[in-house]
């Protein structure tokens, strides 16, 4: 029976995990078990003793216990990292990639005069005063500028910009 490559891969891994997961039980597990021993209880005639300094884990902790407990537990400082890991992960060129685009600005192309009443055309949208299309409402033309709004922020355009 000859084996192809791919199955050689995937039966040495498995060997690998397998190996790695004996010597993690029962070679690393007898050396825990020896520090853990030495470090908080000693053996006296045959029966384990632990040293005097209360409980352990949270689950063994009477209410009375907490403020002491909680002061006896070492201080975690959390070093810096140096730079930022998320710095620079988006790119233009990968938001681009992703179809993510940001929000072109409008530009003001054109303002026509009917009736007395304004229209203009922003980004080959034709709008007119007092009117709202993709969120972007046209409160007012006064000469060569459009007062608009969207989404609560007031902003003009000039023709021309």
């Amino acid at each position: 029976m000859t084996l192809k490559k791919r199955e050689k891969i995937l039966l040495s891994i498995m060997t690998g995990a397998v190996v790695l997961f004996i010597v993690n039980q029962f070679l690393c597990s007898s050396q825990k078990s020896q520090l853990g021993q030495s470090a908080s209880t000693t053996k006296t005639s045959g029966t384990r003793k632990t040293n005097a300094k209360g409980p352990t884990t949270y689950s063994q902790i009477k209410p009375n216990q907490l403020q002491t407990w909680i002061k006896r537990q070492p201080n975690v400082v959390y070093s810096s990292w140096g730079r930022d890991p998320f710095l620079g992960a988006f790119t233009r060129e990968l938001l681009d990639s992703l179809g993510v685009r940001r929000e072109k600005p409008y530009v003001l192309k054109a303002i026509s005069w009917k009736d007395g009443k304004a229209i203009v055309l922003i980004n080959n949208d034709i709008i007119e005063v007092g009117e709202t299309k993709n969120g972007l409402t046209v409160l007012a033309v006064e000469g060569d500028r459009v007062v608009c709004r969207k989404y609560g922020s007031i902003f003009s355009l000039r023709l021309g910009d």
